[in-house]
């Protein structure tokens, strides 16, 4: 029998896959959350000048730019190369 081309109100996978796809997702995320070291303060510190803001608030406003300017131009080519190495399994 051929496959069946999903009309447009039909989910692309099926509750099985996508159930599998969601749990392989969930173990991820967990890992990822456990491998991140705890931070060594307990809290960030004191508020830095007027602002009332922290130097980490400071440091995260800094990178933040940086770290989504390097997403944007690494992250896609690495899922695609993180699929093609799934794919060959």
């Amino acid at each position: 029998m051929p496959p069946v081309d999903p009309t447009p109100d039909q989910p692309l996978v099926g509750k099985t896959v996508a159930g599998a796809t969601n749990s392989a997702l969930e173990r991820l995320s967990q890992a990822v959350q456990e491998s991140v070291p705890t931070p060594a303060a307990p809290n960030p510190g004191p508020p830095v000048g007027a602002s009332g803001k922290t130097i980490e608030d400071m440091v995260k406003e800094m990178l933040r730019p940086m770290l989504k300017d390097w997403l944007d131009k690494n992250l896609p080519s690495m899922v695609e190369r993180e699929i093609v190495r799934l794919t060959r399994r």
